[in-house]
């Protein structure tokens, strides 16, 4: 849910904290979003996520949402 119009960063990490895989979601509106995240090039085990919200204007991060997910093939 963004409290204003917002773009997304959603960063991807594996269990020893590498990167892999990052979005960019441009000009989102405010009030609750949702997105279809494609994992078809990662492996099965489990991941971790963050979300981070960021200023149009100046790109500043203005809000962050972290967790974690287990991916099944």
């Amino acid at each position: 849910s963004l409290p204003r119009m917002a773009n997304v960063r959603i960063m991807v990490y594996d269990m020893l904290g590498r990167a892999v895989s990052s979005r960019t979601l441009y000009g989102l509106s405010a009030g609750r979003q949702g997105y279809l995240y494609d994992a078809s090039s990662l492996a099965s085990g489990a991941y971790f996520y963050r979300v981070q919200m960021l200023d149009m204007a100046s790109g500043e991060v203005i809000g962050t949402h972290a967790g974690k997910m287990m991916l099944v093939k």
